[in-house]
Formats: C-alpha cells, sequence, structure tokens
C-alpha cells in the first residue's frame, strides 16, 4: 500500500488503512518520543494521542508526497 493510498484509506476509515499507517510511522514516533521523554509509560501515551488526533483530524491534512504528512 502506498502512502497515497494509507492517507486515503485512513480517511475513509479504513482499518486496515490505518493499521498500515501505524506500522510505517510507530517506530520513529515512538524513537522521538524516547529522546524527549525516556519514560517508557508516558513514551507509549504520547505515541497513543498521537495516533488518535491523526486518525480523527485526518481530513485536516494533506498529502503532499512520499514522507511528507504534514497539516494543510
Amino acid at each position: 500500500m502506498t502512502e497515497l493510498q494509507i492517507v486515503n484509506g485512513v480517511k475513509n476509515g479504513d482499518r486496515k488503512a490505518m493499521r498500515a499507517m501505524y506500522d510505517l510511522l510507530a517506530g520513529s514516533a515512538m524513537a522521538t518520543a524516547v529522546r524527549y521523554l525516556g519514560d517508557s509509560d508516558d513514551c507509549r501515551d504520547v505515541l497513543q494521542d498521537c495516533f488518535l488526533k491523526a486518525f480523527t483530524r485526518i481530513d485536516d491534512f494533506s498529502y503532499r508526497g512520499q514522507g511528507h504528512y504534514e497539516p494543510g
């Protein structure tokens, strides 16, 4: 699945696309959280909050090419 397909799928409520987005981005998001927070419980909370926000506000985002999930 391409990034554009993932974004469009998430916009349509496709759970497989949500999982694909999570699988694609969770590793780097967790690494960033660990760098700033350190505590693994806090990192998991932040990661969950980030993806909930991404999924519920996906219509506010626009796809600008490979590797560029940005606010619209």
